[in-house]
């Protein structure tokens, strides 16, 4: 196992250079032997998994974009049969009202047109 404090002395690194990341990861690794993570960050092994994820996510993202979309055009055609239902309706009920306008006036017409007879 690793001492950091051990480290610092085996390997004469400076006070300011003990909190560089590369410095302290090589000195990890070297007095140790085992693996070194600057090694592991530059592989292509890692390269390729991130790429590979990032295909991965980009993917997904496309499908779930297009599944989306799709669950959106089907409630706005709902929508819209909706509103094409209410418009239908209202202009039913505006028929009915002035058609009974209509008659109305005509009755009325009719009463007045005899009141001016005479």
């Amino acid at each position: 196992m690793f001492n950091l404090q051990d480290g610092y002395f085996k390997s004469n690194l400076t006070e300011n250079s003990l909190f560089d990341w590369n410095n302290l990861a090589n000195t990890a690794t070297n007095a140790s032997g085992g693996f070194n993570f600057n090694n592991f960050l530059e592989s292509k092994a890692l390269q390729g998994g991130l790429e590979i994820g990032g295909f991965a996510k980009d993917l997904f993202n496309s499908w779930n974009t297009y599944y989306s979309g799709k669950k959106a055009l089907k409630e706005q055609k709902r929508g819209n049969d909706i509103l094409q239902n209410q418009l239908n309706i209202e202009n039913q009920r505006y028929n009915e009202r002035e058609a009974e306008r209509k008659a109305a006036n005509a009755q009325i017409a009719a009463s007045a047109s005899v009141w001016n007879r005479q």
